[in-house]
């Protein structure tokens, strides 16, 4: 059986698991009897979405779910899909892929620069240093020439946060953990969503059950990717290995966090 269109779960429960698509109508949900079920989310409907085969293609069509159905972030009642589109059913994110239309649509790459998903930002937190932006004028910790006690002044020298004897921890700067400290260990600490990790994320969907370690190796931390879906950033770079120094920002996932010791 040649495999033409398929779908890849890449975010939520069965974690890197495909679905071949080869029936006229598949479906997608919470029902046991799904094609492809979607456990786990009772916001999920038990027959959510559709995907019917038509004129060479492939279409998605929501089933009238109450909290519906989204392809590439857009709420959609029917569209006909593409080759890489993700498709968003509550907490579950699907990527379609087609033969089809793999060939008729590439995929532009920027060679220019290490494909690494944006650390993302929270509305009132600077990204950089992770403290709270005055609501009247937007500055912060780091920031210079506000006229703000407690903020540095141009012409004066830029001081670094503090770090010096602090245990070693990862401070959350963006994303649901925003403001949490989570505290390192001496020899290894393990992240992930799955439970029972030295750092557990189950909020953010988009974290892999088994993401990344942190391994203390003579007096240094080194951050490891653990074949993450979504990947594991420093300072906005993917990386699968490296060696951490304080204030770098560490993202799994859309979770940012900045490494402090």
């Amino acid at each position: 059986l040649l495999k033409q269109a398929w779908i890849r779960v890449v975010a939520g429960r069965n974690e890197g698991k495909e679905y071949i698509i080869t029936k006229p109508e598949t479906t997608i949900g919470r029902a046991e009897l799904s094609d492809i079920g979607l456990f786990g989310d009772r916001n999920i409907a038990l027959t959510h979405a559709k995907i019917i085969a038509q004129q060479g293609r492939h279409l998605i069509r929501d089933a009238g779910s109450p909290i519906g159905t989204l392809v590439n972030g857009r709420r959609v009642t029917e569209c006909f899909l593409k080759d890489g589109d993700i498709i968003e059913i509550g907490s579950m994110r699907l990527e379609f892929h087609e033969k089809a239309t793999a060939s008729k649509v590439p995929r532009q790459v920027d060679v220019s620069s290490p494909q690494a998903p944006g650390i993302p930002t929270t509305p009132g937190v600077c990204p950089y240093c992770g403290s709270l932006k005055d609501p009247r004028t937007g500055a912060c910790a780091c920031s210079i020439g506000t006229g703000v006690p407690g903020k540095q002044e141009i012409g004066a020298p830029i001081q670094q946060p503090q770090m010096v004897g602090a245990a070693p921890r990862l401070v959350g700067v963006s994303g649901p953990y925003t403001g949490q400290v989570f505290q390192l260990k001496e020899g290894e600490t393990t992240i992930g969503r799955e439970p029972g990790r030295d750092i557990e994320l189950p909020l953010d969907t988009t974290v892999s059950r088994r993401h990344a370690r942190i391994v203390n190796e003579r007096d240094s931390y080194v951050v490891y990717d653990e074949g993450s879906s979504n990947g594991t950033t420093v300072n906005t770079v993917r990386v699968t290995q490296q060696a951490l120094k304080p204030g770098d920002i560490i993202a799994f996932g859309m979770s940012a966090f900045r490494f402090e010791q």
